[in-house]
């Protein structure tokens, strides 16, 4: 387009794109001060948590982050589920301590735990998820389980022939484990 041709408009372009993500964080913060003034606690928290994702999804340049930063991130997701979903439980986290500060590609976990909740949890209207994560000889290794209604052989294959396929997905609601593979293997890893 005309705009992108055009150096200051490119500047330009690029200086409100980083105004939008303040501006929202901070009319977000001043409906959670009215929350606070209401004495409505959950909300504020819920606000908070949900600053926090904006916060990370907004940053695209930062690209790994350290596993414990991603804990801190599916928390925050957590709990602005919770204020809708009040059978949700926190996620229950074992975690390696040699693992915490290890690099991983950002929103890797993220997707496994979203498709949890949604596929998983929300039709049961019940139960948890956990995640494991151990570190050994330079690899680490991240297990996702959830006490859902788990999921049909067939359907697992075909979620794994899926996943393996570099065609896209031809259902935006079906991309995050591809996602997650193809970004793996980006980063160097074809084990799954």
């Amino acid at each position: 387009s005309i705009l992108n041709r055009c150096p200051e408009n490119r500047v330009h372009i690029i200086l409100v794109a980083q105004i939008n993500p303040h501006f929202i964080c901070n009319t977000l913060n001043s409906v959670i001060y009215r929350a606070q003034s209401l004495h409505e606690v959950e909300l504020a928290r819920t606000l908070r948590s949900f600053i926090s994702i904006l916060q990370v999804t907004m940053n695209i340049e930062d690209k790994i982050c350290s596993v414990e930063q991603e804990i801190t991130f599916i928390n925050h997701y957590i709990e602005v589920l919770q204020f809708r979903y009040q059978f949700l439980q926190p996620v229950v986290w074992k975690v390696d301590p040699a693992a915490e500060q290890l690099r991983i590609p950002r929103m890797l976990i993220y997707p496994i735990v979203e498709n949890s909740v949604f596929h998983g949890l929300l039709p049961k209207r019940q139960g948890g998820i956990s995640v494991e994560i151990q570190q050994s000889g330079g690899k680490i290794a991240i297990a996702v389980t959830d006490n859902g209604v788990g999921m049909r052989p067939e359907k697992l294959e075909a979620l794994k022939a899926h996943i393996a396929s570099e065609e896209p997905s031809k259902q935006k609601r079906s991309i995050g484990m591809q996602n997650v593979n193809r970004r793996l293997q980006i980063n160097g890893g074809e084990e799954k």
